[in-house]
């Protein structure tokens, strides 16, 4: 399994990824989700074919010094990779 975290300029790594979302990608949206430095998308392939992908967004707070990592509610594993165990290699 290989891991990247997309930016700006890869909406069609994203796009490649639709299958995995709940609903259809909006351009816009995934545009200005990619260009926000604070907004995270990594999409997990395995043998070229996306499998999975989890969203995270940096939130600041007015008492913290750093920002803290939230990962989002959305996440999407395709079916054939459902209830499999991750190892770290």
């Amino acid at each position: 399994m290989e891991v990247e975290a997309l930016g700006p300029g890869d909406a069609q790594k994203a796009a490649d990824a639709a299958h995995l979302f709940d609903h259809p990608l909006d351009v816009a949206a995934l545009d200005a989700f990619l260009a926000d430095p604070r907004h995270h998308l990594l999409i997990a392939s395995v043998a070229g074919r996306p499998a999975g992908f989890v969203t995270a967004i940096e939130l600041l707070h007015p008492d913290k010094p750093r920002p803290e990592m939230l990962l989002y509610y959305e996440l999407g594993v395709d079916q054939p990779f459902r209830r499999r165990a991750w190892q770290r290699r």
